[in-house]
């Protein structure tokens, strides 16, 4: 998002990216992070080390990313 779209985020936030994404680099989540920090918003950015996009594309990063994502659900209360 841009930075005005971004500064309106106020729920936690997970964030999942290649390290290496020929789509979307990198720096831009990285950014989208920094900026919800100075906002004081909960987040957390993965990264995985590839240059896929698709991330779930890649079996082993989809299982880390759904393991991720059940605990960060269960940590702000939406799941048990």
């Amino acid at each position: 998002p841009t930075t005005t779209q971004a500064s309106s985020v106020r729920v936690p936030w997970i964030m999942f990216h290649g390290d290496s994404d020929p789509v979307v680099p990198a720096s831009q989540s990285f950014a989208f992070q920094q900026l919800l920090i100075s906002l004081g918003v909960a987040n957390q950015r993965i990264t995985y080390p590839t240059n896929l996009h698709n991330l779930h594309q890649d079996q082993a990063i989809n299982t880390s990313m759904l393991t991720n994502y059940r605990a960060w659900l269960q940590t702000y209360g939406v799941l048990p």
